[in-house]
C-alpha cells in the first residue's frame, strides 16, 4: 500500500535528514552489525532511509564507495579503541599487549566491520591501515603501534627493527581476529578465544622482547660473528689480544 502523504508532498515516514551522507554510513553500520555484509546494498539503504537511490549516489558513486567511507568510519573507532587501551598502561611491553587485545576484541565485536575494513569487496585505499581512520590523538590504529615499536626499541627490548617488529605484531593479532570471525576457529567458546589470545600475544612479546639477559647474550654472539669479533678471537687464541676495544 503506497504511504501516505504529508502537506508537503513527501511520503509520511520518509528519512528527514541534515547530512544524508553521514545517515548512510550511520545505517550501513547498523546494518553491517545487525545483518552482516551481505545485506549491504544501496537500494536497501535507500529504503530504510526513505530516499531514493539516486540520492544515494549524489554522495557515493557505487556501493564501494559508500563501502570505503563505511570503512573508515570503523578504523576512527578501532584507533579509539586502540588509544583507549594503551592509554591504561604503563610501559611499552603492556601498551603492546593492550594493542593488540583491543583490535582482536573489535573484530569479535563488529565482525562484518572488521571485514569491510580489509577489502573482502576487494582491494583498495581501506584494505591497508597506515593512513586510514584517526582516533582522538590524531594517529591510526597502525601509527599507535608504530610508536610502541619504537618506544620498545629506545627501551633496548626489541630484537628486530621497529617496523619490522610492528609489522609482526599486526600480523599475529590480524591472523587470529581473522581465524576467530570468518576461519576455522569462528566456532571456540570464549574461554578458548581468550586463550588463544593470549597465548599469541606471549608467543608475540616473547619473540619481539626477549628478555634483558638474552638481548645481551644475544648482542656478544652477533659481537662475535662479526670480522672484527673473529680477530678478535683468532688472537686469543694465538695469546696475543691487546688491551682496547
Amino acid at each position: 500500500m503506497p504511504r501516505k502523504r504529508s502537506g508537503l508532498g513527501k511520503p509520511e515516514g520518509a528519512f528527514h535528514h541534515g547530512n544524508l551522507a553521514v545517515a548512510l554510513v550511520t545505517r550501513s553500520l547498523e546494518v553491517l552489525d545487525g545483518e552482516g555484509l551481505a545485506a549491504l546494498g544501496i537500494r536497501r539503504l535507500a529504503r530504510d532511509l526513505g530516499v531514493d537511490p539516486s540520492a544515494v549516489y549524489r554522495h557515493y558513486r557505487d556501493s564501494d564507495a559508500l563501502l570505503g567511507a563505511v570503512a573508515e568510519a570503523s578504523f576512527v573507532e578501532l584507533a579509539g579503541a586502540t588509544e583507549k587501551a594503551v592509554g591504561r598502561t604503563t610501559h611499552a611491553e603492556a601498551a603492546l599487549r593492550a594493542a593488540g587485545e583491543a583490535y582482536v576484541a573489535y573484530a569479535l565485536r563488529h565482525p562484518a566491520r572488521f571485514q569491510a575494513m580489509f577489502g573482502v569487496r576487494g582491494s583498495g585505499p581501506h584494505a591497508w591501515p597506515r593512513e586510514a581512520g584517526r582516533g582522538p590523538s590524531g594517529r591510526t590504529a597502525w601509527e599507535t603501534l608504530e610508536a610502541i615499536a619504537e618506544q620498545l626499541h629506545e627501551d633496548g627490548r626489541l630484537a628486530t627493527p621497529p617496523p619490522l617488529a610492528a609489522r609482526a605484531a599486526w600480523a599475529a593479532v590480524h591472523g587470529v581476529a581473522t581465524l576467530l570471525i570468518e576461519g576455522p576457529l569462528r566456532d571456540l567458546g570464549p574461554t578458548a578465544r581468550r586463550a588463544l589470545v593470549t597465548a599469541t600475544l606471549d608467543m608475540t612479546i616473547a619473540g619481539l622482547c626477549p628478555t634483558p639477559l638474552k638481548a645481551q647474550a644475544e648482542g656478544k654472539r652477533r659481537a662475535r660473528a662479526s670480522p672484527r669479533g673473529r680477530a678478535r678471537a683468532a688472537r686469543s687464541a694465538a695469546g696475543t689480544v691487546e688491551d682496547g676495544p
